[in-house]
């Protein structure tokens, strides 16, 4: 069966440096900027030395640095590197917890040409981009457009000089980044979503984001046409060629006859919102046209991944209530049909409820609990323009209260339900398979709302949103 090879790792802590010596790093405080562009060297750096996932003799780098260099971990740590050596110790231990972030500038480099070595002294993130382009090394954007063992689910949002901007596409994405200039770099909001091996896979940061192309990058496969299909709970999958299938962590048991294609096709879709309420809300009714599809259902993402559904394509046109309201005049759905994952359009629509404000592109995410779950904000000023306050903020991905310890005894779930996890939807059948998707703080799973709940004293009730099965918690679970 497939294995998803990527979120395997075991969690190394990473060791304590004390020593001073040319082999170890030193904890230290010192200032250091966010790098995409040391994460993208890193990354090649990682392969060419033969210390990632790959199997690889070490080569010669374009350049290096010239030591002590001061980085900083996504947890904020800063550490001063005073030899190659050191540096190695690090890389070698990176995980999806714990890896490097930061860089202080200005730092130097050395590049050896045929005559002589030359010393670059690299003084912001635009020089260290510049040189790591002149490397030749693929940059985000490059990645993104080759041909890899996954595909990134459309609309995401980045950051521009002018602002957070959603792009539905690719193809979109270049324009974006052509107009902002030559010199712009691609800066994306995550977390993103990747569809592999037939599942949704979250995609944090750009560590996460590397090493699934690195993972990617275990297997090199032609562009041979000869398709391959395997069975996934979410349908058939079409890969270009054996190999492509292989790399994704099936085997040829898993092989199966390929469906001859038929072109599903989404069309006339309209996003009809309704007026804005007198309480800064608004409703969203979604209808389209579905050919050549044996799909029976569809889910719904806005450009904030918030996913609403699964609903049935009988039950089309369908209405979402209280829509999470952004600081933007528009926003982007998108319509997946569940199971069939080549089949997918994205529209933009005019919001109702326009709210002015003056938000920083500083990415310090907060979460507020809506009426149809959790929502994520880019910092708290985009919260505050939708309406919320401080009050209302919650732990990102976590609600209250303390479900597995409860469940069964406080109240009881009418089964089956559907759980969002993960960017996918799941049907469980049962409290053990329910608790797979509950957090280990004991928050609330992200059911696909109404459910129905029984609590002591109380009548089956049938709960629509996270906010109302909270607030029965807190009253008949105390």
């Amino acid at each position: 069966m497939k294995t998803l090879k990527l979120f395997l790792f075991l969690l190394v802590a990473l060791p304590v440096f004390n020593s001073c010596s040319e082999d170890n790093p030193i904890k230290k405080q010192a200032t250091t900027k966010s790098s995409n562009a040391l994460r993208i060297m890193l990354a090649e750096y990682k392969k060419v030395q033969g210390i990632s996932n790959r199997s690889s003799e070490p080569e010669t780098f374009c350049f290096e640095f010239v030591y002590p260099m001061t980085f900083s971990y996504n947890d904020g740590t800063v550490v001063t590197v005073t030899s190659f050596d050191g540096l190695i110790e690090i890389l070698s231990n990176e995980t999806s917890e714990l890896y490097l972030e930061g860089i202080q500038f200005p730092f130097q480099v050395t590049q050896q040409t045929p005559n002589e070595t030359i010393t670059l002294t690299i003084s912001s993130e635009e020089e260290f981009s510049s040189l790591i382009e002149s490397c030749g090394i693929d940059t985000v954007e490059d990645q993104m457009g080759n041909s890899l063992c996954f595909d990134i689910v459309y609309p995401i949002t980045i950051n521009t000089a002018n602002g957070q901007v959603a792009v539905d596409s690719f193809e979109a994405l270049v324009d974006q980044l052509n107009a902002l200039g030559a010199d712009s770099e691609l800066d994306i909001i995550f977390p993103i979503s990747v569809l592999y091996g037939g599942q949704v896979i979250i995609i944090n940061n750009l560590y996460e984001f590397y090493e699934m192309v690195e993972n990617c990058d275990t297997c090199v496969c032609t562009e041979e046409y000869v398709p391959v299909c395997v069975q996934t709970p979410s349908g058939i999958v079409e890969y270009a060629n054996a190999c492509f299938a292989i790399c994704a962590g099936y085997t040829q048991n898993d092989f199966v006859t390929c469906v001859p294609s038929t072109n599903c096709n989404i069309t006339n879709l309209t996003i009809q919102p309704s007026a804005c309420s007198t309480t800064g809300t608004f409703n969203v009714t979604v209808n389209f046209t579905l050919a050549n599809s044996s799909g029976t259902q569809f889910a719904i993402y806005n450009s904030n991944s918030q996913l609403f559904g699964p609903y049935n394509l009988s039950d089309l046109p369908i209405t979402i209530s209280n829509y999470p309201i952004f600081a933007q005049d528009s926003d982007f759905l998108s319509v997946f049909i569940v199971g069939d994952t080549n089949c997918s359009v994205t529209e933009e629509f005019a919001s109702p409820c326009v709210v002015s404000c003056n938000c920083s592109d500083e990415y310090f995410p907060v979460c507020v609990m809506g009426p149809n779950g959790i929502t994520s904000y880019s910092n708290q000023c985009y919260a505050f323009c939708a309406g919320y306050t401080a009050a209302d903020f919650v732990d990102c991905g976590a609600g209250p209260g303390l479900f597995e310890s409860e469940l069964g005894s406080c109240f009881f779930i009418t089964y089956p339900v559907s759980v969002q996890y993960q960017g996918a939807v799941y049907s469980v059948n049962n409290d053990v398979e329910l608790l797979q998707y509950a957090s280990t703080s004991g928050s609330v799973p992200l059911f696909v709302y109404p459910i129905t709940v029984t609590f002591p004293n109380i009548m089956a009730t049938t709960v629509n949103s996270g906010t109302e099965f909270s607030n029965l918690a807190d009253a008949n679970c105390n």
